[in-house]
């Protein structure tokens, strides 16, 4: 089976027998490329692979790669041959043997109080400093994955009932409630920002088409050095700062998953580690220590 028949292939059944989302093609698609791109480099075919071409893919992967990120690649890997290996023969799941890496149980990064309102307060009331404001109040103030953002539809977002419905992985539907702010700003956003354009998504970029997450990323990047902020901010610092503030606010556990969109709780549990930890840093701040020398 050539490359580019199998790579068809492949993204046909997990649009129609697998029911991904489009974010979660793209991705699939952007992996298995990569993985291409390497084999092809080696003269390798799709037909001669082995446990250990797998191995040394996965070792230039981590080259420039994170563990999480190289863990991701090898689930795509096995999906893609799972689904290959049903249709051809000839082909091996090379796969079946290969073990995940080892990855460290490292907090989620969340954004401070501070430094959100020194975000929030950085934008200008040009229709860019809008647009982009709107953006990452929106990640905030909804938990939303970067995904739904640049998905959101105009007709999933109803301001006067206060609520965006959000479809999040495998088009699971969740309804998020709306904050007074995230409303202002969202009307702002569709008065003043916004363009004319029928394209059905909430969010355009200021050339009239739908927002990537390219753009996303670029905006808090440029703003985290602006600003002085940590360079590990990213857009799904937002997320879990909306879970860390409403766990702060003693909401339910269940409630929090429910807005997240986590299929498994204990996917939720890990932001009362991190609301744990904040407060021990309050703490260690603001405890006198009684024998200290005076």
């Amino acid at each position: 089976m050539e490359f580019l028949q199998a790579r068809d292939y492949f993204l046909s059944q997990l649009e129609t027998a697998e029911n991904k989302s489009l974010p979660s093609i793209k991705a699939y698609d952007s992996d298995i490329r990569l993985y291409f791109e390497y084999l092809q480099k080696n003269d390798i075919a799709l037909s001669e692979v082995t446990s250990k071409t797998v191995e040394d893919f996965l070792l230039f992967f981590c080259a420039s790669h994170c563990s999480n990120s190289a863990n991701r690649m090898l689930s795509a890997l096995r999906t893609f041959y799972r689904i290959i290996c049903g249709i051809e023969p000839a082909i091996n799941n090379p796969t079946n043997l290969i073990r995940g890496m080892k990855t460290p149980n490292k907090l989620p990064v969340y954004v401070s109080c501070g430094d959100l309102q020194k975000l929030f307060n950085s934008f200008d009331d040009s229709d860019k400093g809008i647009l982009d404001s709107c953006i990452l109040i929106t990640l905030y103030s909804c938990g939303l994955r970067i995904s739904e953002l640049c998905t959101l539809k105009l007709n999933d977002v109803h301001l006067k009932q206060k609520q965006i419905k959000v479809f999040g992985k495998g088009s699971k539907e969740r309804i998020v409630p709306l904050n007074d702010v995230c409303i202002e700003k969202m009307q702002e956003y569709l008065n003043f920002s916004r363009s004319q354009s029928r394209d059905p998504h909430f969010f355009l970029n200021m050339k009239g088409n739908p927002l990537n997450r390219q753009y996303v990323d670029r905006l808090i990047k440029k703003k985290c050095v602006q600003l002085n902020l940590s360079p590990e901010i990213s857009a799904h610092s937002f997320r879990h700062s909306f879970a860390t503030s409403l766990l702060a606010g003693n909401a339910d556990l269940r409630i929090v998953q429910e807005l997240l969109g986590h299929s498994d709780i204990r996917t939720t549990q890990i932001y009362t580690h991190v609301e744990t930890e904040r407060l021990k840093q309050v703490y260690d701040q603001a405890m006198p220590d009684p024998f200290q020398k005076g």
